[in-house]
């Protein structure tokens, strides 16, 4: 019976993560060309990539046999879980939550601020004696990019301080100076500004439920080594409580299911001509796995 259940939630994030991959084949070239719907695009690609990685990591799955007897590793699905929700969150925070006159826009480019000081920030790291060895086309490629970074921050910051949400009574002079000058770890969480939602408060508004923000996030560390003991404190998955305490497998591979299933509805929002893909079994499929994790689903 065991075996059944796992097999059934492994197959069933199967089935998500390829609903998710054909409704990402039909993103037209006219929207990638639309800055915001390119970045949402490039967003729930991640986070189909993050539910194919969790099915590779199964010892039910096909992949995971074609390999051969590896061991299975919780912390790989905890890390991929994490990065699910924040992946979500951002995702609901930038394209899908109410934002005020200007502020949608003032959340994309605050993101791409972010990703571009985040990588100006890091060290170019020691290259080869281009004498001795010629650089790579990727080589050549990195560096390219690196030197059109400058350039690409000089264009968001004016973005950002054209922005009505950023000249806005919302923001002091001392949050306009911090944001235009800040490094990449107080841009995009706004340094502290109190108009930027906490964590919480994006799970709150996307319809989390409380516990996947504090306990499977906040904690996730304690998940992996208290394992029983956290798993008790999880009340929706409660059905599947027996055998996460031997194994630790299903309760974190029914969440991965859960959030793929919230950004694939969230995706259909965003990309309508994509809904075509949502079949009555596809909807039916979304909405049980969505339901684990969403506040408004039913209570077990």
């Amino acid at each position: 019976m065991i075996d059944e259940e796992s097999q059934s939630l492994v197959r069933d994030l199967e089935e998500l993560t390829s609903l998710s991959f054909h409704m990402l084949k039909d993103v037209t070239m006219k929207q990638m060309e639309d800055e915001k719907l390119r970045y949402a695009a490039g967003l729930f690609k991640a986070i189909w990539l993050a539910g194919e990685a969790a099915i590779r990591t199964h010892p039910l799955s096909d992949y995971y046999c074609a390999r051969g007897g590896e061991t299975w590793n919780p912390v790989i699905i905890a890390v991929l879980n994490r990065f699910l929700i924040e992946a979500y969150l951002d995702f609901h925070h930038l394209f899908l939550d109410k934002a005020e006159d200007g502020e949608a826009d003032f959340r994309l480019v605050m993101a791409r601020l972010h990703g571009v000081r985040n990588l100006l920030e890091r060290d170019a790291g020691p290259g080869d004696d281009p004498r001795s060895v010629p650089p790579s086309s990727e080589e050549l490629y990195r560096d390219a990019v690196r030197e059109s970074l400058p350039h690409k921050e000089g264009y968001y910051k004016e973005r950002l301080a054209a922005n009505p949400y950023f000249k806005g009574p919302r923001l002091t002079d001392r949050d306009r100076s911090r944001l235009l000058c800040g490094k990449h770890n107080s841009s995009f969480r706004y340094g502290g500004i109190k108009c930027q939602p906490d964590r919480k408060k994006k799970a709150e508004r996307a319809d989390l439920r409380p516990q996947i923000a504090d306990e499977l996030h906040g904690h996730l560390s304690d998940f992996l080594h208290a394992g029983p003991v956290v798993a008790d404190q999880l009340p929706f998955f409660s059905a599947r409580v027996a055998f996460a305490r031997s194994s630790m497998i299903d309760a974190p591979i029914a969440l991965c299911c859960g959030m793929v299933a919230c950004a694939i509805g969230g995706f259909a929002a965003v990309f309508p001509n994509c809904k075509h893909h949502l079949t009555d079994q596809a909807q039916s499929l979304v909405h049980r796995y969505a339901s684990l994790v969403t506040a408004g689903g039913p209570t077990p």
